[in-house]
Parts: structure tokens; sequence; C-alpha cells
């Protein structure tokens, strides 16, 4: 199985130790290490929501 088709929710996504993620300024995922950048669009919503509220903290 490819890395492209893993969501947040799969096994072998959640038993990756490291994840590189890269998001814009308004939190829309450019690039994931594993992983579809779009099927990962909530859990990069819930990364962006928490990056926010420790910069405005």
């Amino acid at each position: 199985m490819h890395c492209i088709f893993l969501d947040d929710a799969s096994v072998l996504w959640r038993k990756r130790k490291k994840h590189f993620f890269v998001l814009s300024h308004s939190g829309k995922p450019i690039y994931s290490r594993y992983g579809d950048e779009h099927k990962l669009a909530g859990f990069s919503a819930t990364l962006q929501a928490i990056i926010s509220f420790v910069e405005n903290g």
C-alpha cells in the first residue's frame, strides 16, 4: 500500500513515528510526508487550530 492513500484513521499512518506537514497560512494542507493531503484536511484543521491557540497564547 502506498502512503498516498493513507488518512489519519489508518493504522499504517498512525504507526509512522515521524510526520512532516506543510500548511498554508490559512491552515490548508499543502504537503504531507505520509498520506494524502486532502484526506488529512480534518487533521490539518485541528493542527492549525492548536498552532493558532499557542501563537495567540
